[in-house]
């Protein structure tokens, strides 16, 4: 009688013993700043020479410590020294490369993706509903094919300027019974490299050269064009206008 009572006292210790092993532990949450009082991760980035972002995410809002190199950092993995400047670099920017570029003579030209761009020797031209913008290049002292032989009926008006590389460059229009024919370019020389430039109209063959009439929106396109002009090496020597006295 002993004996089994000494046993079943003995299981039931041992029963106890296991449901106390049995019980779950309870992970503490990390302590957050009460309610009004400042986030010490938030401060110590600011004191770090940190800027505070606060990004959302399926968890909901978290910061992110971005710093002056453009790293960044969750804010509470910096404050534990978790992460630190440079470990998560932002993605670079991405390079803009112009939709033209002369390899040869060292230039680039960067009009909208509308244009249709034909390379030929020694000159491009951009073309884009109905239009047409010619741009002639040459070292100095090269001898090349006249860029333009002739010109139409009319005469030339003053029209203003386009900055190119800091440069003001004259264009003028021509203009015949008030209507606007072409939109020349004065030509200027950068370093050893010249440029002639010039926006025409493109019309079916035999077309009146009468009804000819170019828009300024057509003409704004073309200064924005040439206002892109820039040397490949990055370079922005002294560009002046060839002819000027």
């Amino acid at each position: 009688m002993f004996r089994k009572h000494f046993i079943g006292s003995l299981l039931l210790l041992i029963a106890l013993a296991l449901v106390a092993c049995q019980t779950p532990v309870v992970d503490q949450p990390t302590e957050q700043p009460e309610p009004g009082m400042p986030n010490p991760a938030s401060v110590y980035c600011e004191e770090q020479g940190g800027t505070i972002e606060v990004r959302d995410s399926q968890d909901g809002q978290y910061g992110v410590c971005v710093f002056q190199d453009g790293s960044e950092c969750d804010e509470w993995d910096f404050f534990e020294g978790d992460c630190k400047p440079g470990d998560l670099d932002t993605a670079p920017a991405p390079v803009h490369v112009p939709w033209y570029v002369n390899d040869q003579y060292g230039f680039s030209l960067d009009p909208s993706r509308d244009y249709a761009v034909e390379g030929r020797n020694n000159h491009v031209v951009f073309k884009e509903a109905g239009y047409f913008l010619f741009v002639g290049y040459k070292w100095a002292g090269e001898e090349v094919e006249s860029f333009r032989t002739g010109m139409p009926a009319g005469h030339f008006e003053d029209a203003g300027t386009v900055t190119v590389l800091g440069a003001e460059i004259p264009r003028q229009i021509l203009v015949y019974e008030g209507k606007v024919k072409n939109v020349t370019y004065s030509p200027f020389q950068v370093g050893d490299l010249q440029i002639h430039a010039w926006l025409a109209a493109i019309g079916p063959e035999g077309a009146d050269y009468d009804q000819v009439d170019i828009p300024v929106e057509p003409q704004d396109e073309a200064d924005q064009v040439m206002a892109t002009f820039a040397l490949t090496s990055g370079e922005t020597p002294e560009v002046f206008i060839l002819g000027a006295e």
